[in-house]
């Protein structure tokens, strides 16, 4: 019945209805009337058979044919009855009428049932025992031919159906007939419905044509257009308003279904895409979104984790525009369900923070720069702290030796004129003494006067040392070979087995420009401080290197003595420290004085606690001109 008209449909069913009641109505009929025929028919057999076997008796038991003859003929007579036959208990036959087969087999004695009927197509068959003191005496045949009661329904079938036609003409007649005026009113507002769905006009109305049912169905059907003809109306002055409010909002509104259709958005964001707000209702996401598709694929990704997890989301994303313009955007998107349905959503502002994010980069970077700045002038002011720091211990540094200079050459003077006069009275003493008897006499006499003048020998040598370290001779630059320089070195320091003295040079020979009678000095004192810091099989060690890269000649003095503390090595260049019982204190203060101010060099040390100490001296390649 799909895409049938409304009045062809109600025809059909009416139609349809009305035939299969009275199919159903006749059918019921003549099933009724077939039952009771058969019942019928079945009486009167029984009252037929019931007869013929009181009239049977007595001819069965007197076995006389000629009147069993008499009797079938008399029952044949019967227009129903197509056979009549009587026989005797061991089937003979004993008369017959009409067409009985030969063939035909009788029950088995004994039986159920006093009448044994079959049914053959439109004949019944009937057997009935004759018995006589409870013994078999014969049987009596009877086939009866039903077709009358076939015929009868057929003609009940014939009647059944002029009736079915005649009444299903009737029918379709007056359905037409009721149905002109029922159709149209209803096809009216059909028609009607159906312009309102497709124009979306609210306006039009249905015309009445009955004041029935029907009539009432119209009213009430454009009293419903007004209805929704108003709210229509408030509708769109409700979404004029809303749009006029979010158009001025300077962010950009949209929202979006789970396809990533927009469903609302503002001019804000129409103007970023370049295109209209009925534009943008039409589109999808990534039909608008052509700048970035990776962009857009996430921006997706991140609608369906809100409307998933149904919990709102902030995040900083880039939005690239139609031109290639490059924006960072803070979107907050909070789902919810579109009004009338169950399908998911997002709601979503974004806002442009391009301009923040620059200034924030400027910001940043202006600060990194300004604090590049402070680092860099705290490094200066450390630097020149540190320097000035430095002159300041080189001043005092110098101030000390110059005092313990003009000491020194005082103290010198003063100790070694009685120093000489006592020398030479122990020359004349021990002269005399060699020549007078005394002296053998008196042996211990020459043994004390040699120790006085060996023990004057060596306050003059501390003297001279004490002078020599403090007195800053003129500098006198020249190419000092380090090899040769060492065996110098190694003898005047009195270095023997089994303290092991290694030399490493690269190049050798190695030379540089330095002034020799200083250097040396550095050198022996370095050497010196070494030897006493190392155990007797100990191990000194004088490397020597060129770096080109950093156009520098380094020398280093190590060993592998008892070392030095944090706090020694703090202190360890400064004028009269010493770590010695019998030192001065003047050495490695006169040796940073030549490296570093005579020399422009740098003079470092290392030093580790029974593990060994390692001096390092720097000084720059290619200075003549500087050092001239």
């Amino acid at each position: 019945m799909k895409g049938k008209g409304l009045r062809t449909r109600m025809v059909l069913y009416t139609v349809f209805t009305t035939g299969f009641a009275l199919l159903l109505a006749g059918l019921g009929l003549i099933f009724y009337d077939s039952i009771f025929l058969h019942e019928q028919a079945e009486k009167q057999m029984e009252s037929e058979s019931e007869v013929i076997l009181r009239v049977c008796e007595p001819v069965v038991a007197a076995r006389d044919s000629g009147k069993a003859r008499d009797i079938v003929e008399a029952i044949g007579l019967d227009q129903h009855i197509t056979a009549v036959a009587i026989y005797l208990p061991d089937g003979q036959m004993l008369a017959s009428d009409g067409n009985v087969s030969t063939e035909l087999t009788l029950p088995e004695w004994p039986v159920q049932e006093q009448l044994i009927r079959t049914r053959t197509g439109s004949f019944t068959e009937v057997f009935q025992p004759i018995v006589r003191d409870e013994q078999l005496d014969g049987w009596v045949y009877v086939k009866r031919d039903s077709s009358e009661i076939l015929n009868h329904r057929m003609r009940y079938m014939g009647i059944l159906s002029a009736i079915l036609v005649l009444s299903l003409l009737l029918t379709l007649a007056s359905s037409t007939w009721l149905q002109s005026g029922f159709v149209k009113p209803v096809q009216h507002l059909v028609n009607i419905a159906n312009r309102v769905s497709l124009e979306k006009d609210y306006s039009l109305r249905a015309t009445k044509m009955t004041e029935d049912e029907l009539g009432q169905l119209t009213d009430a059907f454009n009293l419903m257009l007004e209805k929704v003809q108003r709210r229509d109306m408030d509708l769109q002055d409700s979404e004029r308003r809303l749009y006029q409010a979010i158009d001025l909002v300077p962010h950009m509104m949209f929202a979006k279904d789970r396809s990533g259709r927009f469903i609302l958005c503002n001019k804000a964001v129409a103007n970023a895409y370049g295109t209209t707000i009925p534009k943008m209702l039409s589109s999808s996401h990534m039909a608008m979104h052509t700048g970035d598709e990776k962009e857009a694929i996430q921006m997706l990704e991140d609608d369906h984790q809100v409307m998933d997890a149904r919990e709102p989301l902030l995040l900083e994303e880039t939005w690239t525009g139609p031109g290639g313009a490059l924006r960072i955007l803070r979107t907050t998107k909070i789902p919810y369900t579109q009004s009338g349905t169950s399908e998911d959503a997002i709601l979503g502002i974004a806002i442009d923070i391009t301009k923040e994010k620059e200034a924030e980069r400027e910001l940043r970077e202006a600060h990194n720069e300004l604090q590049h700045v402070n680092d860099s002038l705290e490094r200066r002011v450390e630097e020149r702290t540190a320097e000035v720091v430095k002159y300041q211990q080189r001043l005092i540094s110098q101030e000390k030796l110059a005092a313990i200079g003009q000491v020194s050459g005082s103290i010198a003077h003063e100790l070694r004129n009685p120093l000489g006069a006592i020398k030479q009275s122990i020359f004349f003493l021990r002269r005399y003494l060699g020549k007078d008897e005394l002296g053998k006499q008196h042996p211990k006499l020459d043994e004390h006067l040699h120790l006085m003048d060996e023990e004057l020998s060596s306050a003059d040598h501390v003297i001279s040392s004490l002078l020599d370290m403090t007195r800053v001779r003129k500098m006198e630059r020249s190419d000092i070979e380090l090899g040769a320089m060492l065996k110098e070195v190694q003898s005047r320091c009195q270095i023997h087995a089994p303290l092991k003295f290694h030399i490493d040079l690269d190049p050798d020979p190695f030379t540089f420009l330095a002034d020799p009678v200083q250097f040396k000095q550095v050198l022996v004192n370095l050497v010196q401080n070494s030897r006493d810091a190392c155990p007797l099989d100990g191990l000194l060690q004088v490397k020597g290197r060129m770096d080109e890269g950093l156009s520098v000649c380094r020398i280093e003095v190590s060993d592998n003595g008892s070392g030095m503390n944090d706090d020694q090595l703090q202190s360890i260049f400064e004028p009269l420290y010493t770590t010695k019982a019998k030192g001065t204190g003047l050495g490695l203060s006169i040796c940073r004085q030549i490296i570093e101010e005579h020399h422009e060099g740098k003079i470092t040390v290392e030093s580790e606690v029974d593990v060994g100490t390692r001096f390092i001296i720097e000084l720059p390649l290619d200075k003549r001109s500087s050092l001239a």
